[in-house]
């Protein structure tokens, strides 16, 4: 099967089980297939001028969105759960109670929002609707070509604005910059049956970034639960716990922010240096 054709049929085979199931796996392996066939679309149909072309990327784009708070809320969940069996005493028990209704309420808010977007597509048909066009183009070397010089690039400065910012936002935007260059890494690997340099590297970044990205959806969902005037008054010590959880998780997310930049900066080689750095060099093209 053709690399496109397999992609959106991996999307259309996730998108009913997201209708009929409440498995978090379900909604990961859409949000997955999504950002994938995405990434092949830049790849080997990179003119954005296709009007068709840019409905698709829409469709993709608002596909993941429309999945991307109940995702969230499953993350926190797991988060939240393991936090409360861990819980010592009583007190931090009914903290962490507290943060997983609130999460439970958002995450049956999030499902029946997510659902009502996505059974307004006719799935079946989105197979035959988009197949023509996948199937009217052949991976074009030049074009991968193009298409990874524009990803390292664009992972090279949102690693430098990270760097010289550490805002939140700036790392987010190198967590989707990591992401991108490594959907595309993995499509070299596909075409040309060979794992490109550092492909490894990158999976484990991502994973990291992930790991503090979950975090930060946790940590902002536990204060969502606290903002509300009734908790403050009702429940003011359990407000307390979760006040110093969030004082710890702060310093814990400087951390490994930090941890992370250094990762990416040894394997993207020297800021300052008027070579091309290694990660360059590794995926140059002859």
């Amino acid at each position: 099967m053709r690399p496109g054709r397999e992609r959106l049929g991996r999307l259309t085979r996730a998108l009913p089980r997201v209708l009929d199931s409440d498995d978090p796996k379900a909604v990961h392996r859409a949000r997955v297939a999504a950002r994938r066939l995405e990434e092949y679309l830049a790849t080997v149909l990179p003119d954005p001028k296709i009007k068709k072309l840019r409905k698709f990327h829409k469709l993709l784009r608002n596909i993941r969105r429309d999945l991307g708070g109940w995702r969230n809320c499953d993350v926190v969940l797991w988060i939240v759960g393991k936090n409360k069996r861990r819980a010592r005493n009583d007190g931090r028990q009914s903290a962490w109670q507290l943060v997983e209704m609130y999460v439970e309420k958002e995450r049956r808010r999030e499902i029946k929002r997510a659902r009502r977007r996505i059974d307004v597509l006719d799935i079946r048909g989105l197979a035959d609707k988009w197949e023509g066009l996948l199937d009217g183009e052949e991976p074009n070397p030049a074009n991968l070509k193009a298409s990874l010089d524009t990803a390292v690039s664009k992972w090279q400065s949102s690693l430098a604005d990270a760097e010289r910012t550490r805002s939140l936002g700036e790392l987010h935007e190198f967590r989707i910059a990591t992401k991108k260059l490594r959907y595309r890494l993995e499509l070299v690997q596909e075409l040309e049956r060979d794992a490109p340099p550092l492909l490894a590297t990158l999976k484990s970044l991502q994973r990291v970034l992930g790991k503090w990205h979950d975090r930060e959806i946790t940590d902002r969902m536990i204060a969502e639960s606290l903002a509300r005037p009734k908790i403050l008054l009702r429940e003011f010590r359990a407000a307390q716990t979760l006040l110093k959880q969030l004082e710890k998780d702060d310093r814990r997310q400087n951390a490994a922010a930090e941890e992370i930049l250094r990762a990416a900066r040894a394997a993207a080689g020297p800021a300052e240096s008027s070579e091309r750095p290694p990660l360059l060099l590794a995926f140059s093209r002859p």
